[in-house]
C-alpha cells in the first residue's frame, strides 16, 4: 500500500498548501509576516508533541548507515534518479520562487488574484494524488517521465500562458499537479531502488532535494537581474529538458537491467 499512502501525503501537503497560503497572507499583512513565523513554529511544536503520543514505537527496518552509500553509487539508476532530482526540482524553483513578482510584471495581477493563483496551485494535488494512486503502480517508469516532461512543459511556456489570467489558471493546475507526481514518484523510485537502506536512501533524496530548491531560487535570481522576470521560466525549462534525457536514458537502462 505504498502508493495509498504516499498520495495521502500528498493530499495532506496539497490541504495544507490550500489553506496555509491564503491564511498566511491575511495573518501576515493584519499583523506582519514574523507573526506569522511564529504561528508556524507553535503549530509545528503541537504537532510534534502529538506525534510523539500517538505514534507506535517500531523498530527501524531497512534503515542502512554510511556504509549504504558505496551500495548506492554501485546502481546506475538510483544515482540517475538523484541527479534528475536536483535539476527537475532546480527548474521547477527557477520559476516558482519568484511566481509572485513573476505575475505581478507579466499579468499586472493585484494580490487577489496572485493569492488565487497560488491556491489553485495547491488544489492542484489533490487530483494528482489520486492520479498517482490509480497511475503510477501499473506503469511507473512512463508515470514519471511523464511528469517531468508535463513539468517542463510548464516552464517553457509559463509566460505566454501568463498573459491571460484564464490560460495561467489552467496552467497552474497542470504545473501543481506535474509537480507533486513527479514527487512523489521520485519517492516510490527511491524505495524500490533501494529497499535495504530506504531510512538513508530516502534522507539522501530529502537532501537534494533542498539542494534543487536553493540552486532554483540562485539561478531563478541571476536570470531575472541579467535577463528580467519573463525568461525565469524558459530557462527552467531548458533545465527541465536535461532531466527528461537522462530520465529517459535512465529508465531504459533499468528496464534492459532488469530483463536480462
Amino acid at each position: 500500500r505504498k502508493s495509498r499512502a504516499l498520495s495521502l501525503i500528498a493530499m495532506g501537503s496539497a490541504i495544507a498548501m490550500v489553506a496555509g497560503i491564503p491564511l498566511g497572507r491575511v495573518i501576515g499583512e493584519a499583523f506582519g509576516w514574523r507573526v506569522t513565523f511564529l504561528i508556524i513554529a507553535g503549530a509545528a511544536g503541537v504537532t510534534l508533541l502529538l506525534l510523539r503520543a500517538t505514534l507506535p514505537v517500531l523498530p527501524s527496518q531497512g534503515a542502512g548507515s554510511l556504509s549504504s552509500i558505496g551500495v548506492f553509487l554501485r546502481k546506475p539508476a538510483l544515482v540517475a534518479l538523484y541527479a534528475i532530482t536536483v535539476l527537475v526540482v532546480s527548474a521547477h524553483f527557477t520559476s516558482y520562487t519568484y511566481i509572485e513578482p513573476f505575475v505581478q510584471s507579466v499579468n499586472h495581477a493585484s494580490n487577489s488574484r496572485i493569492t488565487y493563483v497560488l491556491i489553485l496551485f495547491g488544489v492542484a494535488g489533490l487530483p494528482a494524488a489520486v492520479c498517482f494512486n490509480r497511475v503510477y503502480p501499473h506503469r511507473p517508469d512512463d508515470f514519471l517521465l511523464a511528469s517531468i516532461v508535463a513539468l517542463s512543459g510548464c516552464l517553457l511556456i509559463l509566460f505566454p500562458c501568463a498573459l491571460n489570467i484564464v490560460t495561467l489558471s489552467v496552467h497552474t493546475l497542470v504545473w501543481g499537479g506535474a509537480i507533486v507526481c513527479f514527487g512523489l514518484a521520485m519517492q516510490a523510485w527511491v524505495l524500490k531502488l533501494a529497499p535495504d537502506a530506504t531510512d538513508l536512501a530516502v534522507s539522501i533524496y530529502s537532501g537534494l532535494y533542498n539542494v534543487g530548491i536553493g540552486a532554483g531560487a540562485l539561478l531563478g535570481n541571476h536570470i531575472a537581474g541579467d535577463f528580467g522576470l519573463p525568461w525565469i521560466g524558459t530557462f527552467g525549462g531548458v533545465v527541465g529538458a536535461f532531466a527528461v534525457g537522462i530520465a529517459w536514458l535512465a529508465l531504459r537502462l533499468h528496464e534492459r537491467r532488469a530483463v536480462a
